[in-house]
């Protein structure tokens, strides 16, 4: 076949990209927007050695589980993947990813991958987002990229956001024709605790932010009512990393409260935060569950962020120290602690791999150590590191399927043994899945 030939071909698997998978002449066929038992006529848009990639033109003949997305940009924006499919497939397949993952990486067979733990209402449930901002012939755009590029497509709501925002996006667009702030990249969304209240976060770059802040009073008299903060972000390189740089806040309390498994916790803006309140309350649970900290055993958390596990986990454990290299968020896991009055805690704002490299102690026989690192999981000298301290039990969260099954693997190779995966979505609509392993030391 020739690029931008039609054919008909009939859809077997899903990868983990949400893309429909076949098979012709031999080569794996992926093609967006298909499913599973589904007749299609695509066309070859990339003809590789291996493999074909092809747009979706027609569904011959759909799938049970297809059904009607609930947003009208589904497909052209780069953030939900799996819309168009049945929920409770959904969570079918995110089980499926992680197993195979397992299996095909890090070569791990001999435990059983666990149902993931879905929601009963899997929209709506965003409690915060990036939205990304330009000038295009005199009108701002507000909104996602769309799908495989970095070009805006403006949105006036999403199917994952509290319905709120709704009108929050829409009093943020008049503000931005009626003021036209300069060097203004971004704009995050965020809810905590009550759904009726928000907070807005400005990141722009710093010769933006004496103007910006002449014109907060604008935005805030325009937003609806709940408004609990606005906040600046100044960034002087915002294609790199949407937060970071200096951080102030124009009008609101210097923090935010969240309740998290009966705990209220003061929670940074700018700090990482998990997106979906309801189902980290699950994740938390399962990781509690799986360290099992009590009996005065003394915990080693890595990666901690702001402590929101970490006040859960000292409460039953006999010391608990949580290590981070973000400074502010260490700053507010040591607040959290001392506001609950919680005296067995203690924080570091140091990189995990320089922290354990100094770690001068042995670490105590039935200790444990929780990790919850960033999507590209752990570097190999930090798994070293940890096999060094000889952990009773190691509880790993993750948000990335394929870089567990890696560190898990070289986790195998030093005497540990993967006792229980559970997939929790974190993220409905997406192809995302959030995982706990708990893993143990093999006794010799």
């Amino acid at each position: 076949m020739m690029v931008g030939e039609e054919f008909q071909i009939v859809i077997e698997n899903l990868s983990s990209q949400g893309q429909g998978v076949g098979h012709w002449n031999g080569k794996a066929v992926f093609v967006s927007g298909a499913l599973p038992g589904e007749t299609v006529r695509a066309r070859l848009t990339t003809n590789k050695p291996k493999y074909i990639q092809a747009k979706l033109e027609q569904v011959v003949q759909p799938a049970a589980e297809r059904v009607v997305p609930c947003c009208p940009w589904f497909g052209q924006c780069g953030g939900c993947d799996l819309q168009h499919l049945d929920y409770a497939e959904q969570l079918v397949w995110k089980r499926i990813w992680v197993a195979e993952a397992l299996k095909r990486i890090g070569g791990i067979t001999e435990v059983e991958v666990l149902p993931a733990v879905g929601m009963e209402d899997p929209w709506r449930y965003r409690n915060r987002a990036q939205l990304h901002l330009r000038q295009w012939e005199g009108e701002w755009q507000l909104g996602f990229f769309r799908r495989g590029s970095h070009q805006i497509l403006p949105i006036e709501d999403c199917c994952l956001f509290p319905a709120l925002w709704r009108d929050v996006l829409a009093a943020i667009r008049s503000w931005l024709q009626t003021t036209q702030p300069k060097s203004l990249y971004h704009i995050v969304l965020g809810q905590t605790g009550d759904p009726q209240t928000y907070f807005v976060l400005l990141v722009a770059a710093p010769e933006a932010a004496p103007n910006l802040r002449q014109q907060v009073k604008v935005l805030s008299d325009r937003l609806p009512p709940g408004l609990l903060m606005v906040a600046l972000n100044l960034n002087p390189d915002p294609s790199r990393q949407v937060l970071a740089g200096q951080f102030e806040i124009l009008s609101g309390p210097p923090a935010l409260s969240e309740t998290i498994l009966g705990q209220e916790l003061q929670i940074h803006p700018a700090s990482f935060a998990q997106v979906n309140p309801r189902q980290t309350e699950y994740l938390y649970q399962t990781a509690l569950a799986f360290a099992d900290p009590g009996g005065n055993r003394s915990v080693l958390e890595l990666y901690c962020g702001s402590g929101v596990l970490s006040v859960l986990l000292a409460r039953q454990a006999g010391k608990l120290i949580g290590v981070d290299i973000d400074a502010a968020a260490i700053e507010q896991a040591q607040r959290n602690v001392q506001q609950l009055h919680i005296s067995n805690a203690g924080f570091m704002a140091i990189d995990v791999l320089e922290y354990l490299r100094s770690y001068p102690d042995t670490f105590p026989a039935d200790g444990i150590i929780v990790l919850d690192p960033p999507r590209r999981g752990l570097p190999a000298a930090v798994i070293d590191e940890l096999a060094r301290l000889q952990p009773q039990r190691i509880v790993y969260i993750s948000c990335d399927p394929a870089t567990l099954a890696r560190d898990l693997k070289r986790l195998l190779s030093h005497g540990y043994l993967v006792q229980a995966v559970q997939p929790v979505d974190m993220f409905p609509q997406t192809v995302h899945v959030e995982t706990v392993v708990l893993m143990s030391r093999v006794e010799k």
